[in-house]
């Protein structure tokens, strides 16, 4: 779980920094500054729900860079130190997500929680399973040590069976609505943070609307942060469902905020100042139009530039400011910020970084590393040894990736998608072939359902390199990864893939029969759950004609 106290340099880091000023703490992501009123109501409404026993719901929204995210984070210590629990998610873009990612992200963080808090006992955990009921099984493939809290009932989670039940969708939204009620207490409330709603997948949006119209739900506050300029991503309606309690549009900070901001930040690493540091401020609030993650970067630039540069001699920072209000412009925006940054690398550490935004926004080493050696051998870099754990280091001493328990991810969504654009079109596509018949390679079915999304994305003459029988079946798998997870939308689109991938004709019932009739079988399915009766219909008439068996018949 993320903290929200902000990492502050003592001596010991403040030798490593002048040793290594790429790695000063200054240019890290900032602690809040400007934002006391937005707070301040962030805590009343956390304050409504423990008191009041009330369901609060709550928008945070604005332009990038504006500091949503760090606002939210700045309650969990409140909501830490008065007994609560704080859990999150977060949606990305331009990356490969399960279904309901950042949700169920969110709840298996709140069962960590809740295990590991020094209150929780036999009691608690009796109680939790009582409020679970018979549905909390159907969560046992999605939130990760939910099986604690079942009981016995984990014997009857079948994902087989419990999928040919009537209304699975709407049994799996009554789960995860039932999951919060059984978490919360009067002692215990829970916050609930979901990041970047904007990129949100339909399975989730629709699974929001039905905890958002649960009237039965107390002691619970979720909050939800977007980015005003991609709020048409997200349907009007669910805005309109949503009924805000607390809504806060955060805007740029004020000059007297960026002067905290900087100021803060340059005396804690040193004996003193040896400019005006107000004018650097002045200068800077009007060129970054007060956007903190402008200001950082703005930072961060001059420093490169040698503009801003710490004295080993006296301690002290000192910075040109003339030549910072003359010549040193901020780019139009965070992108050709970024550009800038990247230029900076050398290309064999762009090509690393290129490969590892088109794999996500989070990866592991393993995931990586046999692909990265693979492009390393069979290309220009062939004798030079791939060193992974080098470039990983250097990649998050540029600030670009950082390690978390999962693995290692981007410092922020718009590096990756930077990376992203560098590619070609071609270029792409042969790296994302690359990636899924890597992943082909590798034991679990999250690999598979990995590999379908990699695959999927690679089109014409890419394509006919890979065996279409074998993407086909690949899609099956991930289908059914999707179905165990209730994300049936998800399941759907990769069963249509699947059979669109064997093609109109007969052929594929001579040489494929078994994987076309399983396809066929599994897209009826979906169709029905999904409420598409005639597609539905349209699946079965050609299970009748193809079947072999009259049990196969029976079950259309």
């Amino acid at each position: 779980m993320q903290s929200a106290t902000n990492t502050r340099c003592t001596n010991s880091t403040v030798m490593s920094c002048v040793s290594n000023p790429d790695s000063l703490e200054i240019f890290q992501p900032a602690p809040l500054f400007g934002r006391d009123n937005e707070l301040l109501e962030l805590k009343d409404s956390y304050q409504r729900i423990k008191d009041g026993n009330s369901f609060e719901k709550v928008m945070v929204h604005g332009n990038s860079g504006t500091g949503k995210t760090s606002l939210v984070l700045a309650l969990q210590e409140s909501v830490l130190l008065d007994g609560g629990l704080f859990c999150s998610g977060k949606y990305f873009q331009n990356t490969k997500q399960e279904p309901y990612s950042a949700i169920m992200t969110a709840f298996s963080d709140l069962c960590d929680l809740v295990l590991q808090s020094d209150g929780f006992d036999e009691v608690q955990r009796a109680r939790i399973e009582k409020s679970l009921g018979s549905d909390g099984v159907l969560l046992v493939n999605a939130v990760s040590n939910i099986s604690t809290f079942l009981g016995d009932r984990i014997q009857d989670a079948c994902c087989s069976s419990l999928s040919q039940q009537s209304f699975p969708l709407a049994r799996f939204k009554v789960a995860c609505k039932r999951f919060i009620r059984a978490m919360v207490s009067d002692d215990c409330p829970v916050v609930l943070f979901i990041d970047d709603i904007q990129w949100m997948d339909n399975g989730s949006r629709q699974l929001l609307e039905a905890i958002l119209q649960d009237e039965q739900i107390t002691n619970f506050m979720l909050i939800m942060a977007y980015r005003e300029e991609e709020s048409s991503l997200i349907k009007d309606d669910f805005f309109t469902l949503a009924k805000a309690d607390v809504d806060l549009k955060l805007g740029n900070i004020d000059l007297q905020s960026v002067q905290e901001m900087i100021s803060e930040r340059l005396e804690d690493v040193s004996n003193g100042i040896l400019f005006d540091v107000d004018e650097l401020c002045r200068i800077i609030s009007h060129k970054t139009n007060g956007n903190p993650l402008h200001i950082l970067k703005f930072l961060e630039m001059i420093k490169e530039d040698g503009l801003l540069t710490f004295d080993d001699d006296s301690w002290s920072w000192t910075c040109d400011l003339d030549e910072i209000q003359k010549n040193t412009m901020i780019p139009d925006s965070v992108a050709e910020i970024i550009s800038k940054k990247i230029e900076r690398l050398d290309k064999h550490l762009q090509d690393f970084l290129k490969l590892a935004s088109l794999i996500g926004y989070r990866f592991t080493h393993e995931m990586i590393f046999d692909i990265a050696t693979e492009i390393n051998e069979k290309g220009s870099k062939k004798d030079r040894p791939l060193n992974l754990d080098m470039l990983l280091r250097r990649a998050m001493k540029a600030n670009i990736l950082e390690k978390t328990n999962y693995g290692y991810q981007f410092t922020h969504d718009k590096l990756q998608a930077a990376f992203q654009e560098m590619l070609e079109k071609n270029e792409k596509e042969e790296m994302h072939l690359k990636i899924g018949t890597n992943f082909l390679t590798k034991n679990g079915e999250i690999f598979k359902y990995l590999a379908a999304l990699h695959l999927n994305s690679v089109t014409g003459s890419i394509l006919n390199k890979f065996d279409k029988t074998l993407l086909a079946k690949t899609n099956l798998q991930a289908a059914k990864y999707c179905e165990c997870r209730y994300a049936f939308v998800n399941a759907a689109d990769f069963i249509r893939t699947g059979v669109a991938l064997l093609g109109d004709g007969e052929q594929k019932w001579l040489t494929d029969f078994d994987l076309a009739f399983e396809l066929t079988e599994s897209l009826a399915k979906m169709e029905l759950i999904l409420g598409n009766m005639d597609a539905c219909i349209n699946a079965n008439r050609i299970i009748l004609q193809r079947a072999k068996s009259e049990k196969a018949k029976v079950n259309a």
